[in-house]
């Protein structure tokens, strides 16, 4: 029970020297449930940028392609996303999904794509290795975090919001505290109610109609946010300085 989880976590928290926390609101909620503020450290789980290229791949003209990486569980809120795709009305460009991974959720998203009538919209390309998951990026238009907004994921933030930003490509997002937050602070992409899949749909749209977002500006801002303040030769300083 959660409740149970809590109390082992604070006595934990109380008996170490130091907490590394990822986002500013887990050790917000640390500090309020009792543990030291200054034995708190944020070390996020920014790009390593040694590892990650950016794609050299372009997104196919003919399509408006949204791109899911990541695990396929139903906290992932993928369903909200399917449900969404009826309600986007006329665009420019047909609307596809590429939905990147394995999970425990997949025949169940299938049976959803089917039962709404979208199923010739969402492809379900199985996992992939991390060279060729960032071809995927270069092909895709907007890259998508759908997750449910719980406790967990209003103290957490994915990896792959960090590799969308370097990637250039805008993001549509849920509401989870910490995604609200570095998206609209970094002006990267727009974020709606994580499980109302009408406002999924127009917020899409209204990502779509808007110029700046596919701009060379934008992708260079985005690559220069990461490089000034979202990547891992930032965060591993404030590892060893608790070290040290």
């Amino acid at each position: 029970r959660n409740k149970q989880w809590e109390e082992y976590e604070l006595k934990y928290c109380k008996l170490a020297d130091n907490v590394i926390v990822v986002v500013d609101e887990a050790k917000e909620r640390l500090v309020s449930l009792g543990i030291e503020n200054k034995k708190i450290t944020v070390v996020s789980n920014t790009l390593n940028l040694a590892d990650f290229e950016i794609p050299v791949s372009a997104p196919d003209s003919n399509f408006m392609t949204l791109l899911y990486a990541g695990g396929i569980n139903r906290h992932r809120g993928l369903q909200y996303v399917i449900k969404g795709l009826k309600n986007i009305g006329k665009l420019n460009r047909k609307v596809r999904v590429w939905i990147l991974g394995t999970g425990s959720y997949v025949e169940n998203l299938k049976n959803l794509a089917i039962k709404e009538g979208v199923e010739d919209q969402v492809f379900f390309e199985g996992w992939k290795n991390y060279k060729e998951m960032q071809t995927y990026f270069g092909k895709s238009d907007i890259c998508l975090i759908p997750h449910l907004k719980n406790d967990h994921t209003d103290s957490t933030i994915p990896h792959k919001i960090f590799q969308y930003m370097y990637a250039g490509k805008p993001m549509l997002v849920s509401n989870c505290s910490p995604l609200k937050r570095i998206v609209e602070h970094t002006q990267s992409g727009l974020v709606y109610k994580f499980d109302n899949s009408e406002e999924f749909a127009i917020k899409l749209k209204s990502l779509v109609e808007n110029s700046k977002y596919f701009s060379e500006d934008y992708i260079l801002e985005n690559q220069q946010k990461v490089l000034t303040n979202y990547n891992w030769a930032l965060d591993s300083q404030k590892l060893n300085s608790i070290y040290s």
